[in-house]
């Protein structure tokens, strides 16, 4: 199992991120758009141990063909971070894994869709995101913690902007406080 190690950034714009990881040298991986499906048992038993199950859709804006991958994550671990075990597989059929995954007993929870930019800043993957009904996020995932904060040092993102909800949790309460219905979010 790999241990996922990631911070999460709420800013204004991304232009000024862009614009350092120019500077930094950081190379642009290509932009998608993605579609999360989120599942969990009837009863919540995933969630309820700290827990997800995700099924991600990649579509590159470049046209190339559609991405799916199956991620499992752990429980969050304690830190000033968000670091939780992670292990991800490639999806040649994503419609093949949803019957899957139902079959097995898993519902679908919550599906939402962003807009994501992938960068590499030397051990840092980070990516851009835009969240309808969150905002606009920067998220680092490297190595270690002093990695990733050296990274955030660099590119001028302040620590009081840190946010250490998952694009889930925060969405899920949304949708509580506006009634929304939690598998609309991603149409």
């Amino acid at each position: 199992m790999a241990l996922e190690i990631e911070c999460k950034y709420r800013v204004e714009s991304h232009e000024p991120i862009r614009r350092a990881l120019a500077d930094a040298g950081a190379s642009c991986n290509g932009r998608f758009r993605e579609t999360n499906h989120i599942y969990d048992t009837p009863d919540s038993t995933l969630r309820s141990a700290g827990c997800g199950l995700r099924l991600r859709i990649w579509e590159p804006e470049s046209g190339d063909a559609s991405i799916a991958e199956l991620t499992y994550k752990g429980p969050i671990q304690p830190g000033s971070m968000k670091s939780r075990d992670e292990q991800e597989v490639i999806v040649s059929d994503a419609e093949q894994m949803k019957a899957i995954l139902a079959s097995l007993g898993f519902v679908e929870v919550l599906r939402y869709r962003k807009s994501r930019e992938r960068w590499r800043l030397d051990d840092c993957r980070i990516e851009l995101d835009d969240v309808p009904l969150l905002g606009t996020f920067v998220e680092i995932e490297g190595p270690s913690e002093e990695t990733i904060q050296q990274t955030a040092t660099r590119l001028r993102l302040p620590r009081d902007s840190m946010v250490k909800d998952t694009y889930i949790s925060m969405l899920l309460q949304v949708c509580r406080q506006g009634h929304l219905d939690p598998l609309t979010l991603g149409r």
